[in-house]
C-alpha cells in the first residue's frame, strides 16, 4: 500500500507535470522564440525557463525544505542527494518540440537520501504518463507494465545511440550490427519510455542528472541497469556516459567497451 504521505506526493507531482504540460503546448500553439545554449543543436526556449520555475514555485510551495536540481538552472541547485532532492527537467527533446511539435517530454522525480522514490515522464502531445514508484511499479496512464526479463539477447533487440561523439574511439556503428537496428528519438525521456515499454534492449548517450532520473528509479522495478561505461551507479549530480540495458546485453557491451579501451 502507498501510505498517506507518499499519496500526496504522487497527486502533487501528477498535478504539476499536466500542468506544465499545458502550458508547454499553449506556447508552442502561440509560437516559440529560442536562443542557443552550446549550440545550434542545444536549444533553449523562454517556455523551458518558464516550466522550471513553475516546479520550483510549486515544490517550495507544498515542501519549503526540499533541494531543488534543474536543468535550466533557475534557482539554487542542489550540491548534494542527500535529504529530500527533486530532479526537473523542463522540456526534454526542447529540439523535437521547436522542429516536430511532437517527440518531448517533461520530467519530475524525487529522490530522499540518493534513493529514488517516485518519478514521473508526460509525454505531452500524446498525454500520456508514466510513473515510477519505488517498490510498487511502472504505470503507464493508470496501466501496471509487467517487466520484460526476457528481453536479454541483443541479436534480439533493437538499441537507441545518441552518444555519436564516441563513434570513433568505440566503433558505435560496427557495435550496432550485433543488434536488430538502430533507433534514435532525440529524446531521453522518450528513450527511458521506450526502454520500459520493451521496444528497446540497448540505450546509450551522454546524459545529465535530469536526463537520468526516472530510468534509475524504472531500472529495480523493470529488471534492468542504468550505470555509467564502468558499470559503476550513476552519479546524478554530474554529466556521464550512460548504458541502459537488461543483464547479459549490459554485460556485452561493458566487456565490448574494456576491449576496445585495451586494444
Amino acid at each position: 500500500m502507498v501510505d498517506a504521505e507518499q499519496r500526496n506526493l504522487i497527486e502533487h507531482m501528477k498535478t504539476w507535470v499536466i500542468q506544465a504540460g499545458q502550458r508547454i503546448e499553449k506556447a508552442r500553439e502561440s509560437g516559440i522564440s529560442y536562443r542557443e545554449k552550446t549550440s545550434l543543436r542545444d536549444l533553449v526556449t523562454p517556455i523551458d525557463l518558464e516550466i522550471e520555475n513553475f516546479y520550483r514555485v510549486a515544490i517550495k510551495k507544498v515542501y519549503p525544505t526540499h533541494k531543488i536540481l534543474g536543468e535550466e538552472k533557475q534557482g539554487e541547485q542542489a550540491k548534494s542527494l542527500q535529504g529530500s532532492v527533486w530532479i526537473m527537467d523542463p522540456i526534454d527533446g526542447t529540439l523535437n518540440y521547436i522542429k516536430q511539435a511532437d517527440n518531448y517530454v517533461t520530467m519530475l522525480s524525487y529522490f530522499k537520501n540518493g534513493v529514488g522514490q517516485v518519478g514521473m515522464i508526460y509525454e505531452v502531445s500524446a498525454k500520456k504518463l508514466l510513473i515510477a514508484i519505488k517498490g510498487k511499479g511502472v504505470f503507464v496512464n493508470g496501466h501496471f507494465i509487467k517487466p520484460i526479463g526476457k528481453q536479454t539477447c541483443l541479436a534480439q533487440s533493437l538499441m537507441s545511440v545518441e552518444a555519436l561523439d564516441l563513434n570513433d574511439a568505440l566503433s558505435l556503428y560496427e557495435f550496432s550490427q550485433k543488434s536488430l537496428g538502430l533507433r534514435i528519438t532525440g529524446c531521453a525521456g522518450l528513450d527511458a519510455w521506450q526502454f520500459a515499454l520493451g521496444q528497446t534492449g540497448l540505450y546509450l548517450n551522454h546524459l545529465f542528472p535530469w536526463d537520468n532520473a526516472v530510468s534509475v528509479i524504472m531500472a529495480d522495478l523493470l529488471g534492468f541497469k542504468v550505470t555509467n561505461f564502468k558499470g559503476e551507479s550513476l552519479n546524478l549530480l554530474d554529466r556521464e556516459y550512460v548504458v541502459m540495458a537488461y543483464p547479459k546485453i549490459h554485460e556485452e557491451f561493458l566487456t565490448y567497451v574494456k576491449e576496445k579501451f585495451e586494444d
